[in-house]
């Protein structure tokens, strides 16, 4: 599947905002569901199209990831489908202020995130606004690595302290 990507906006024909049966309406069933109960997140996965739709815990699309199969472009340049470093050095093309996290391509002001999943496999993640420095907030009392790591989702203790999603 190929996608475009619009920073701040969505993918395709999934914007942020949508609510989940809106999502479910475009993109049909998904393959999978999942998501972080203690955040209040829901995670759909369509993995024969290469994405996954977060939710927040209104149902509204926060996130949305792409990964292989799905090709995807930003501005007209291809990022999903590339080598890796081609795509890192693609997003600092798109972006001057990207930097590497954890082993994270980060360029907060497009809302992207270019990372590799456990198999090894590219992925890059969407954020709708806001969507990172709520991430950051909620990872701030971990003592993991990777802020932006999948495993480090917060416990019930860290959602109440700071009110604000992981993922």
């Amino acid at each position: 599947m190929r996608y475009t990507v619009q920073p701040g906006e969505g993918v395709g024909a999934i914007r942020f905002g949508m609510l989940r049966a809106e999502v479910h309406g475009r993109l049909g069933a998904p393959d999978d569901e999942g998501g972080w109960p203690e955040a209040g997140e829901i995670e759909d996965e369509w993995e024969t199209d290469g994405i996954a739709v977060v939710f927040d815990r209104g149902g509204a699309c926060v996130e949305i990831a792409l990964y292989p199969p799905a090709t995807a472009t930003v501005a007209g340049v291809r990022l999903l489908g590339e080598a890796d470093g081609d795509a890192r050095a693609a997003l600092r093309g798109l972006d001057a202020d990207c930097e590497d996290a954890g082993g994270v391509t980060v360029c907060a002001t497009l809302g992207l995130l270019y990372d590799e999943d456990e198999e090894g496999d590219p992925e890059l993640i969407v954020l709708a606004p806001g969507r990172l420095d709520a991430l950051a907030a909620t990872d701030a009392g971990s003592d993991e690595d990777d802020p932006l790591d999948d495993d480090d989702a917060p416990t019930n203790d860290d959602a109440a302290d700071d009110g604000a999603p992981g993922a």
